[in-house]
């Protein structure tokens, strides 16, 4: 199952890895974000400047989010800035 949003610069999509939720059961989820070339998102600790996407989930009662997993971030020097994150695809997977 998946469902998308496109933004300014940004495609986000929701992937789900079955086609239903379980309730009290395990249910994997992700969000991959396509990013236009030239932009790039934030790591959860984004070094000298910026922040992190931050995800309000609305979920079925029942349902819960873990927070997010962020992959190992790319280094992004800009100037004396040294700034981390994520350029062009990514992946954010929660449980």
């Amino acid at each position: 199952m998946s469902s998308s949003f496109d933004a300014e610069h940004v495609r986000v999509e929701l992937l789900v890895q079955n086609d239903t939720l379980y309730i009290g059961d395990w249910n994997k989820a992700g969000l991959y974000f396509k990013l236009e070339p030239g932009w790039h998102i934030y790591w959860k600790n984004p070094g000298d400047a910026g922040e992190p996407p931050h995800v309000l989930w609305t979920l079925p009662t029942g349902i819960t989010a873990e927070p997010m997993l962020f992959p190992a971030p790319k280094r992004l020097p800009l100037g004396p800035l040294m700034d981390y994150g994520y350029e062009v695809r990514f992946f954010f997977l929660s449980n």
